[in-house]
C-alpha cells in the first residue's frame, strides 16, 4: 500500500487504542480497536496505486473508485472472519455526523461508538502526516482544525475525550512561550491539558541555543502563546531542528 499509508494505519492503531483507555475500555475491545487501526485503510491495498499515490487532485471520476476502499476492505476482512468492531471500522471510518461520509452516508445514531473514533483518529493522523500531495500541519493546528469541524463531523464527546487523550498540543508540538523560549511537547501533565510538559531548547531573546530542560507548564509561570511549524521555525531561526531535537 505504500510507506504513507503503512505508517498512517500503524498511527490510527496507537491512537484508537490511547482513545479507547481514556474512555476506559476493557482490555478485549482495546486488542479489538488497535487491530481495526491497523487494517481500516486495508482496502486501498486493491486501488491502483496511481490513484493512491497520485501528487495531483482527483478527478471526480478518480475519487470515486477510492471511495470504494472501505468495502473493498470490509468485504476482504469478512472473509477471515474478523471481529464485528473491526468490521464496522473499516467500512464506516469515512462516516460522518451530518451524513456528508461514505460508503452509506450513515448519521448520527446510525454511526457506532467505534466509527466515530475511528473517524476522529483517522482525520487527525492524516492532517499531520506528509503525503504525496501535500505537508502535514502540526498536531496542535491538526486539533484546532478538527474543532471547527466538529458540529458536522464529529461526536462532540468522543472528540473531547480525544482532546483529553492528547491534549490540546500534542506530543511533538512546537510552541513560543511567553518568556521567549521555544519548546516542543514532550508529555501531557496532569494538572491541565493547556499546559503540557515541554523542552526548551532555543531562545528567541538571545537568539541562540539554550541548555535543554523539561519544564511542567502547569507548575510555572510561563506559559504558550503560538503554535510554530517545523519548516517556517527552522528558516526563522536559522537552525536544523531535526539536529537540535535529537540532542
Amino acid at each position: 500500500m505504500g510507506d504513507y499509508l503503512n505508517l498512517h494505519s500503524i498511527a490510527v492503531c496507537a491512537v484508537m487504542i490511547m482513545l479507547g483507555r481514556q474512555m476506559e475500555m476493557n482490555h478485549e475491545t482495546l486488542i479489538s480497536l488497535g487491530l481495526a487501526g491497523l487494517l481500516h485503510d486495508i482496502g486501498n491495498a486493491v486501488i491502483p496505486d496511481k490513484l493512491t499515490s497520485k501528487p495531483g487532485k482527483l478527478t471526480q471520476e478518480e475519487y470515486d473508485i477510492v471511495k470504494t476502499h472501505p468495502i473493498k476492505g470490509w468485504e476482504m476482512l469478512k472473509i477471515h472472519k474478523l471481529d464485528d468492531i473491526v468490521l464496522d471500522v473499516c467500512l464506516h471510518h469515512h462516516e460522518r455526523m451530518d451524513g456528508s461520509g461514505y460508503p452509506d452516508g450513515q448519521i448520527f445514531d446510525a454511526l457506532s461508538l467505534f466509527a466515530k473514533m475511528a473517524a476522529i483518529c483517522d482525520t487527525y493522523d492524516s492532517l499531520i502526516s506528509d503525503n504525496h500531495y501535500r505537508k502535514g500541519i502540526s498536531p496542535a493546528n491538526a486539533i484546532r482544525q478538527m474543532a471547527k469541524w466538529q458540529e458536522s463531523q464529529f461526536d462532540k464527546l468522543v472528540f473531547y475525550a480525544f482532546v483529553k487523550t492528547m491534549g490540546l498540543y500534542p506530543f511533538g508540538t512546537l510552541v513560543k512561550l511567553k518568556s521567549g523560549r521555544v519548546a516542543v511537547v514532550e508529555e501531557q501533565s496532569k494538572n491541565s491539558v493547556s499546559s503540557p510538559i515541554v523542552r526548551v531548547f532555543y531562545s528567541t531573546k538571545m537568539e541562540e541555543p539554550i541548555f535543554q530542560e523539561w519544564v511542567d507548564l502547569s507548575k510555572v509561570q510561563d506559559a504558550i502563546v503560538s503554535v510554530e511549524e517545523a519548516d517556517e521555525l527552522s528558516k526563522k531561526l536559522r537552525i536544523d531542528l531535526r539536529i537540535m531535537l535529537a540532542i
